[in-house]
């Protein structure tokens, strides 16, 4: 594992705010040459933070001949299950680049009212309550998904 890019992943979920205890989903694919090293180091990040990581891995096409790179549609389109986990996260990191997609809107349309910080507990945070559902690169600029 390349330990100054898990460094470089921490140093941005810090920037994002992710705290311990919270839920962090790395999203990718099984498609050839999928980044499994970028999806390897955020999980090693997020533990240092002492955050709840986890691996959501989709197939790269849906269904016989589909095409993984038309606008719009993500391997996460049509496929419920992996949706209902990534709208537990506190935070996705987007490695299937969902820009432009339906889910890409859906996701963070589903963050609930962040507790008060009275009440705020990191069990309620890793549940998702933060309102912070949203996509954040490793790339000096932050965009919907982190690119090779």
């Amino acid at each position: 594992m390349n330990y100054d890019f898990v460094n470089v992943c921490r140093e941005e979920l810090k920037l994002c705010g992710i705290h311990e205890g919270e839920a962090v989903a790395i999203l990718s694919s099984d498609a050839e040459g999928e980044l499994l090293g970028h999806a390897g180091a955020f999980m090693q990040a997020a533990k240092e933070l002492g955050a709840l990581p986890y691996h959501v891995r989709v197939p790269a096409t849906r269904g016989k001949g589909a095409a993984t790179w038309e606008v719009g549609t993500t391997p996460l389109t049509g496929h419920a299950p992996a949706m209902a986990a990534l709208k537990e996260a506190a935070l996705v990191i987007d490695l299937v680049f969902m820009l432009f997609s339906k889910e890409q809107l859906e996701i963070p349309a589903s963050a609930s009212t962040p507790p008060s910080p009275s009440t705020a507990t990191p069990t309620s945070r890793a549940a998702g309550t933060t309102g912070r559902r949203a996509s954040c690169s490793p790339a000096p600029t932050r965009t919907a998904s982190t690119g090779p």
